[in-house]
């Protein structure tokens, strides 16, 4: 329980991301693993999730997306 707590008040938001950083398909891997696990309305679990690695289309979603 107490590591419960920890996690809950030591939780923070991250409003920047450091678009130069690679990050490894095993931990992206990882991510999504445990992201499926996450509880949802009548576990329907209504999410679609997309991992785009190249540059450009990248920079195309994001205009597409917003």
């Amino acid at each position: 329980m107490k590591e419960c707590q920890k996690l809950i008040t030591e939780r923070r938001s991250i409003t920047f991301f450091d678009t130069t950083k690679e990050i490894s398909d095993d931990l992206i891997k990882e991510v999504l693993e445990v992201a499926a696990t996450a509880p949802s309305a009548n576990n329907l679990q209504p999410w679609e999730v997309k991992v785009i690695k190249d540059k450009e289309k990248k920079e195309n979603s994001q205009r597409n997306l917003f």
